[in-house]
């Protein structure tokens, strides 16, 4: 008795064993065929993709220490810069409308000086970049180098919950008669200066109609909605107000930002 066995088993999905008119067959393997090459195109371009990304983001060994040198100085300065400009009220270069602490009133006589979001993006950038010269001190602690640089730029971008930059700073260095280049770094920390700005924001446009007192609940409203606390203290002619933040930390210190108002008080 013989046993049964499937006569072209291994070619069940061959083209060639389906029972379709030419004219369809032909389709069918045109299709094929431009799908064969539609997937190789999509991979082709996915490896290219890749291999620039990681070129763009390599770092040659021999200047990987100059590198990790200017991201160091950049972390530094980002968070040295967070917490100066902050703490004057979101300048870097205090403006006529300040006390003798060096903290800018945001409200005068009715009238509002808060500065925008955009104005403290760059005053913390021109705080990073005369930062980034000194501590760069022209690369001195790397004298095998010969290396020299262009102009010191950044750019700030303050959102809700971080604070991040990225720095211009191209590099031409010389070791060994081999030349290298790097140009763009980046930094960020996460503290919430956005959430803190907008809170102050509300509190100061809550505040505007009352020139004649403090409206406590305008301050305790959007500082409880946020999770922020906000203090007080009567100072040459007017209030020092200090948003705390303990949900932002830079090193060991909470972050906190001051400003202050004068009212028409009779």
């Amino acid at each position: 008795m013989k046993r049964g066995t499937r006569k072209n088993s291994n070619k069940l999905f061959n083209i060639n064993n389906l029972i379709l008119p030419k004219s369809k067959r032909s389709q069918v393997t045109t299709f094929i065929i431009i799908g064969v090459i539609i997937l190789a195109g999509i991979l082709i371009y996915f490896f290219m993709n890749i291999k620039t990304k990681s070129n763009v983001n390599s770092v040659p060994e021999v200047v990987s220490p100059i590198n990790l040198f200017v991201l160091n100085c950049l972390d530094n300065s980002l968070k040295d810069s967070i917490i100066y400009v902050s703490g004057t009220g979101g300048y870097y270069i205090l403006p006529q409308e300040s006390n003798d602490l060096g903290i800018s009133y945001y409200l005068s006589h009715g009238k509002n000086l808060m500065p925008s979001k955009e104005s403290i993006e760059k005053e913390i950038s021109n705080s990073i970049n005369d930062k980034m010269f000194f501590c760069l001190n022209d690369f001195s602690d790397f004298p095998d180098f010969n290396i020299s640089y262009g102009n010191i730029t950044s750019d700030v971008k303050i959102k809700n919950e971080s604070v991040s930059v990225k720095l211009d700073l191209p590099l031409s260095i010389l070791k060994d008669d081999k030349s290298y280049s790097l140009k763009s770094f980046e930094s960020y920390q996460n503290v919430r200066l956005g959430v803190i700005y907008n809170a102050v924001l509300e509190m100061i446009r809550a505040q505007m109609p009352y020139t004649e007192g403090i409206c406590i609940q305008c301050f305790y409203d959007p500082a409880q909605k946020n999770d922020l606390y906000v203090t007080s203290v009567n100072y040459g002619g007017g209030y020092i107000y200090t948003v705390v933040d303990t949900r932002s930390i830079l090193g060991n210190e909470t972050l906190t930002f001051n400003f202050a108002n004068k009212y028409d008080f009779k």
